[in-house]
């Protein structure tokens, strides 16, 4: 099936958009998607440019023990929550979402890789 572009821009329209894009909107999420055109909407939201999220930590370019699980289990933990905040306030940006599909698409475990800077690279 080819995809066709939206040619209804209302408050449907609107809500469906930011249900996929977003992970949560309001009522003024919607009034405010309404108050321009679709495209300038995905243009000038959806698909801005956002800075790269700051360095996740020093802890990163070490060599790996193998043998430290309390230290590996800590550093698995403080990725989830680096990569947790930009979801938080990802605002109008569709690139955490998108980040999140690839996420679940290439599939790997803490469980398996067990090497936090290995799940990083």
């Amino acid at each position: 099936m080819l995809l066709a572009k939206q040619t209804t821009w209302d408050a449907a329209a609107a809500r469906h958009l930011l249900s996929r894009a977003l992970f949560g909107y309001t009522r003024e999420d919607v009034d405010f998607a309404l108050s321009m055109s679709l495209d300038e909407f995905v243009d000038d939201y959806l698909l801005k440019g956002l800075p790269a999220p700051p360095p996740l930590g020093d802890w990163v370019d070490n060599y790996p023990d193998r043998k430290d699980g309390k230290t590996n289990r800590r550093n698995f933990f403080s990725m989830g929550y680096w990569w947790f905040e930009p979801i938080r306030t990802q605002g109008w940006s569709l690139r955490e979402k998108t980040t999140l599909l690839w996420h679940n698409h290439f599939v790997s475990e803490a469980s398996v890789v067990k090497i936090p800077q290995y799940m990083n690279k």
